[in-house]
């Protein structure tokens, strides 16, 4: 009952992970990450510091699109 609700609600999200390999696992990974680089340095004074923590941390983190942009495919 509740995984037939679930891919009725999913319809979308579940034919592009199939179908293209879509998956939100990176944002995932990065949130946990960001969560962990958080928890380590118990508050930081300013934004630009924790975001200097961050890209050290994790570095700056691209997503490929699944599918070639016009700039990609020139």
């Amino acid at each position: 009952m509740k995984l037939a609700r679930t891919l009725r609600l999913r319809f979308k999200e579940v034919t592009n992970a199939w179908f293209y390999g879509i998956t939100n696992a990176r944002n995932e990974g990065t949130h946990s990450a960001i969560c962990v680089i958080f928890a380590r340095a118990h508050g930081f004074h300013t934004a630009q510091a924790a975001l200097s923590a961050i890209n050290l941390s994790c570095g700056p983190t691209t997503i490929p699109c699944p599918h070639p942009t016009l700039t990609q495919a020139a």
